[in-house]
């Protein structure tokens, strides 16, 4: 089943975000927005230039991919493995790291 498809179904009720989410991401549409941002960003974390790889996206919000079906560069970032899983990590906590949430917010409007 496309990920398209999963994410009528995941509107509907009939499937979960995971499912969903990860169909997405092993689409070739997602491979080529992934490699787009990495592009843009130099392939460097966007918190920390000098951090090594390996690097991935931050998406900042799935609203767009949700209701919309299409993603916004606008939306990600690149991060280093380290610095993608505090800014997750913070994002899931009842105390999120504020100064990481706005250093992202902030680097996301340039």
């Amino acid at each position: 089943m496309t990920w398209q498809r999963l994410r009528l179904e995941f509107l509907r009720g009939e499937a979960e975000w995971s499912e969903f989410y990860g169909a997405y991401l092993d689409s070739p549409e997602w491979q080529s927005h992934r490699q787009k941002v990495l592009e843009r960003d130099g392939h460097k974390c966007r918190l920390r230039a000098s951090h090594p790889g390996p690097f991935q996206v931050h998406h900042s919000n799935y609203e767009n991919l949700k209701w919309h079906g299409r993603e916004e560069s606008a939306d990600m970032i690149t991060l280093c493995l380290a610095c993608h899983e505090m800014v997750t990590d913070a994002n899931r906590s009842d105390e999120p790291v504020r100064r990481w949430e706005s250093r992202v917010e902030q680097l996301m409007l340039r």
